[in-house]
């Protein structure tokens, strides 16, 4: 009887660590804003599964490599009118994306049940054009300038809970989202105002900055607050998504909000910038003064805020040469595209994404890795303003980790 039972521990062990042998990721992303949850039916599960994601990016257009090694050796920063091409088009935009989430995956014939738990979103900032060109353009003399952007910050980061369920080709998904970080659009701006002359000689430019942000936590006192009272379920949202897709094409329509979460809290902070210049005869005289205004916090009565709806797509060709694309589009205007090639090793799977991200080319390396107890997805991403990296690129990274075990 023992001998039976250790030939059935010997089979059952075999068969898990087969099963996992045969399991590798897909280089499509099923988590994040360009993922597509209808992947999930394809992440190698045979009846269960757990996974755990991480992922933190900097995208910048401000900073060449040039630049960036001279702050690491304290050197002077040289910023000119070609090395900022992007900023001066576009405005300095600086974008930090960041996720995590743990999900499992129970497997039943064709039916696929997916709990998880996501932090997920991030934080951009973007200042008007105008300022990048006094700064680093060619400022005229007699020129005033005066000018507000009221859109200059997007925060969307958030917790989420809830499940896909798949069955067959169909998904049908229900996620409770409780914003940890919104940008307002009350109070978040920036103003450049910016006046020259030839007789007297002088310049001014004045600088404010004002950001404003919601959250459902009191980020006051979040740190002396029970985890079990920092969080109200009242006032968390609640999204639908559906979708249909086969293993080589699939759409999905995510992030519809069917029930508006509410931020009741929020602070705001900003700086303030000054500069004067004025020359009388060879007498040249400067006066700077920059002020950084600490955090305002406030209580609100509760601000409705609904997710933006995405719609997310992929096609993808398996086998020994696998390839595939993959795009989503937000109704606020964001939007991503990308194409993936790789090799499938069995054991080891190289391989190579091209994709531009928040308005940046991104080139991913990534290796998918099958250690027989788990599978580990790792991927590095470098971002740039051009599609091919120069001197006068401005880089950005990316890293992302996937760890999972299952049979």
């Amino acid at each position: 009887m023992i001998r039976c039972k250790q030939n059935f521990v010997l089979l059952f062990a075999f068969l898990f660590m087969f099963g996992i042998s045969i399991v590798l990721a897909s280089p499509i992303t099923y988590y994040g804003f360009d993922g597509n949850p209808l992947l999930l039916r394809e992440d190698g599960t045979g009846l269960l599964r757990f996974s755990l994601i991480f992922d933190a990016g900097l995208f910048q257009n401000l900073l060449t490599l040039s630049n960036l090694n001279a702050l690491l050796n304290e050197e002077v920063v040289k910023i000119n009118k070609e090395t900022m091409s992007a900023a001066l088009g576009n405005g300095i935009s600086l974008t930090v994306p960041v996720g995590a989430a743990i999900y499992g995956n129970l497997r039943i014939s064709q039916f696929n049940l997916v709990p998880y738990v996501a932090l997920e979103g991030g934080l951009s900032v973007r200042l008007p054009k105008e300022l990048s060109e006094l700064l680093f353009g060619d400022t005229l003399v007699e020129t005033n300038l005066e000018k507000t952007m009221t859109n200059s910050s997007i925060g969307d980061l958030k917790l989420s809970a809830g499940f896909n369920a798949i069955f067959e080709n169909f998904l049908v998904g229900l996620n409770f989202f409780v914003p940890l970080l919104y940008s307002y659009s009350e109070g978040t701006y920036v103003k450049v105002k910016y006046h020259s002359s030839a007789e007297p000689s002088s310049a001014s430019l004045e600088l404010s900055t004002r950001l404003s942000y919601l959250s459902a936590i009191d980020l006051r006192n979040f740190q002396e607050t029970p985890i079990e009272r920092l969080i109200n379920l009242n006032n968390a949202g609640l999204n639908l998504t559906l979708g249909y897709g086969t293993n080589r094409f699939g759409i999905v329509l995510k992030d519809l909000t069917v029930k508006p979460a509410t931020a009741g809290y929020g602070f705001t902070t900003g700086v303030d910038v000054k500069f004067e210049y004025s020359a009388t005869g060879v007498e040249l005289n400067t006066t700077g003064d920059t002020r950084v205004i600490d955090p305002v916090f406030f209580q609100t009565t509760g601000v409705a805020i609904s997710d933006v709806p995405k719609l997310s797509a992929y096609y993808k060709e398996d086998g020994f040469f696998s390839w595939g694309v993959n795009g989503t589009l937000a109704l606020d205007g964001r939007w991503s595209v990308g194409t993936y090639a790789g090799l499938d090793l069995s054991i080891i799977k190289p391989y190579y994404k091209l994709s531009i991200q928040n308005g940046f080319f991104a080139h991913t390396l990534g290796l998918d890795l099958n250690l027989m107890l788990f599978i580990m997805n790792l991927s590095f991403t470098l971002t740039a303003d051009s599609l091919i990296p120069a001197e006068n690129s401005t880089p950005g990274f990316k890293l992302s980790m996937d760890f999972a075990a299952g049979f």
